[in-house]
């Protein structure tokens, strides 16, 4: 039986519980000495994974742009010049300017060099715009010119859109393909 007084017997078990964490402490310890693989803290692993994305949204789209600008760069700030017709033709079509869209778009699709086509199938869209800026302007033997060679280059990718609009104007769909 416990003779100590009431202080003793509190020191006692303060004692106890801490050589109790400290065994459990060294336990731990000899765990992680003995276990090869590194550990890592969450907040680390996070900071890697945010990293990570960052890199994958801002990096990989430079590069992109980078291959597209020296495929499409003829020195000047603006890269081609069919690059910027292109560009500027689909401004004048949304803002309604049809003339300076179908001026500037008919530049862009003459002087646009065959491999940008084959490497960004996306600028077939000077086709299909160039086609309903002529639409637009009632000029249909041009429009339906345009959209024919939009569907050629696109293949089974092409607006279904496009492919009414054909027909609506008398063109044949089935001897595109």
């Amino acid at each position: 039986m416990y003779t100590g007084t009431h202080t003793d017997y509190q020191l006692a078990q303060a004692h106890q519980t801490r050589s109790n964490r400290q065994a459990h402490n060294d336990q731990l310890a000899a765990q992680i000495e003995n276990n090869s693989a590194p550990r890592f803290s969450h907040k680390t692993i996070l900071t890697v994974i945010i990293v990570l994305f960052a890199a994958a949204l801002f990096v990989l789209p430079q590069a992109a742009n980078a291959q597209i600008n020296d495929m499409l760069n003829d020195g000047s700030d603006f890269g081609h010049p069919a690059m910027l017709a292109f560009r500027m033709g689909n401004y004048y079509y949304v803002q309604g300017n049809y003339e300076k869209a179908i001026e500037r778009l008919q530049f862009a699709v003459d002087e646009m060099p065959a491999a940008a086509y084959n490497a960004f199938p996306n600028l077939t869209e000077a086709y299909r715009i160039l086609g309903d800026a002529q639409f637009a302007q009632a000029q249909y033997d041009a429009a339906l010119s345009s959209y024919t060679l939009y569907v050629e280059m696109t293949g089974e990718e092409a607006d279904p859109l496009v492919i009414v609009m054909i027909e609506q104007l008398g063109g044949t769909v089935d001897t595109i393909a």
